[in-house]
């Protein structure tokens, strides 16, 4: 049976724009230029912005957009360190550099991403499809080690790798908000939740992550304790915290340090009384979406230990390809990282 295809968007093709914030990425651009460069529903611009690289960032993206001048290449001075507040300073920079342009979606690709040549006009034929529909973006494949590994994420939730907002939403929510400790994309989509906007993944637009999410430049393990940190500085429920954790420790490798270091980032992070990142009524909001997920996984409503274990399975997404719907820190951003 052939494979099922988004229907492209009808009618009149709405317009896009893209920025890309970048530092001290080099190679890895390659291919991330050479695949937005060849979709069949180009950008109406792209703006990549060098975020004070200290290795050829730029001169590799200036040799691989000769040619398209739809693509602009923005430089910043590092005036600041490679943090997650810097991406955002970055995309705001090269979203400035798009005022006067009329379009109808934004998004932001991180730099070391590389997707399919038919992926936005795939991705815009979803957002056609469903008019609820604010924030949308592929599932990373995590590439290493000689292979590729689905990222675990809820069906509600979308990696700032590869976010694409419709204007109205990103306009209304304030665009993207630096977040020094990580979480922008998620505090993006908890406003966009708010405002009664559908936020989504699509798993069957997978996007290929060069490397692993985070580790590059903080560690495979430091990576587990910077996204608790994120998470308490998203105000994560308590309870909530330590069910993300015991349920990272057993699927995700390394097993149980995964977890620990997750709790362990939270816990420190409450300690040292980081500031939020979102407001009061947006952390209630987000709390109250987080008991109701816990209180559906262990079946409130009764039913034994095989009951609990059934929707556990239906409601956890292993997202290799096997069903489930939402995994079970649905909502818990991907942060993309300093080094985007």
């Amino acid at each position: 049976m052939a494979e099922q295809r988004t229907l492209a968007y009808p009618g009149s093709r709405p317009r896009y724009v893209l920025v890309t914030a970048a530092r001290d990425e080099g190679e890895r651009l390659v291919r991330t230029i050479a695949g937005v460069r060849a979709q069949t529903w180009p950008p109406l611009h792209w703006v990549i912005v060098d975020d004070g690289s200290a290795d050829d960032t730029a001169g590799v993206v200036r040799r691989h957009i000769e040619g398209a001048d739809w693509i602009t290449l923005v430089r910043r001075t590092a005036s600041r360190p490679a943090d997650f507040a810097s991406k955002v300073f970055a995309v705001r920079d090269g979203l400035a550099r798009l005022e006067g342009l009329e379009y109808d979606f934004v998004g932001t690709l991180d730099a070391d991403i590389a997707v399919d040549a038919d992926y936005f006009e795939r991705l815009l034929g979803v957002f056609a499809g469903a008019p609820r529909l604010g924030i949308a973006g592929g599932q990373l494949v995590e590439e290493y080690d000689g292979r590729g590994v689905r990222q675990r994420i809820s069906a509600d939730s979308v990696s700032g790798a590869t976010q694409m907002f419709r204007r109205e939403v990103f306009e209304a929510i304030g665009g993207l908000r630096p977040v020094r400790l990580g979480g922008e994309d998620s505090v993006a989509e908890i406003m966009a939740r708010m405002r009664g906007w559908e936020v989504s993944t699509r798993f069957e637009l997978p996007v290929r992550h060069q490397g692993r999410v985070l580790s590059r430049n903080k560690g495979a393990l430091r990576a587990w304790f910077v996204r608790g940190q994120a998470n308490r500085g998203l105000r994560y429920d308590p309870v909530f915290q330590l069910a993300v954790s015991a349920y990272r420790a057993v699927v995700q490798p390394p097993y149980l340090l995964s977890g620990a270091l997750m709790l362990a980032g939270y816990v420190a992070a409450a300690a040292r009384g980081t500031e939020p990142a979102l407001d009061r009524d947006a952390v209630a909001y987000l709390r109250g979406e987080q008991r109701r997920r816990l209180w559906g996984m262990i079946g409130y409503q009764g039913g034994g230990l095989t009951d609990v274990r059934n929707r556990w399975r239906t409601q956890v997404a292993w997202r290799t390809g096997g069903p489930g719907t939402a995994a079970v820190d649905g909502g818990q951003h991907r942060p993309s990282g300093p080094r985007r």
